[in-house]
């Protein structure tokens, strides 16, 4: 059951981020531009003969993986003790989420899987919103028990014949 309850909600954060990027950039055009820079880039290197003196490299496989270790301790230092949270700093939201956009945040949300409801969604005070759902929940021939704010509980009266 609680393995649903994460599937699903993985699978409707996934829709929403997606969503949401699909609905902000175009996507396409953004695409298109990319496939062309590439193309773009490997014919020049093939014209001016980078790519044979790179598959030309004769050093060996210990020489080639020396350069694994410092790559994998910087990976490991940023998952680890780089948070989303050191790029906030300034008191405006705006400029905070401008700070962490990017790959930095992407991960960080990865990892995290959270979002704090009442900083990115419009929210109206409680009361407010029960008054609003109250109003909408009550039929005819019904009416509440109890005048509480949070008290939804209904009386449905019958028909009289």
């Amino acid at each position: 059951m609680v393995q649903g309850l994460i599937l699903l909600q993985l699978i409707i954060y996934t829709y929403e981020v997606v969503e949401n990027i699909n609905e902000t950039y175009p996507i396409p055009a953004i695409i298109l531009v990319l496939i062309v820079a590439v193309i773009g880039v490997f014919l020049f290197y093939k014209r001016k003969g980078v790519l044979k003196q790179t598959f030309k490299n004769k050093r060996s496989f210990l020489t080639r993986t020396a350069f694994v270790p410092p790559v994998f301790v910087i990976l490991l230092v940023f998952v680890l003790f780089v948070k989303n949270k050191s790029a906030e700093w300034s008191e405006n939201i705006y400029e905070n989420e401008l700070s962490k956009n990017g790959v930095y945040s992407f991960f960080a949300a990865f990892r995290s899987n959270e979002l704090d409801y009442k900083t990115f969604y419009a929210t109206i005070p409680d009361n407010e919103a029960y008054q609003i759902l109250k109003n909408e929940l009550l039929q005819s021939k019904q009416k509440y028990e109890t005048d509480r704010t949070a008290d939804i509980k209904r009386i449905v009266s019958g028909c009289n014949k």
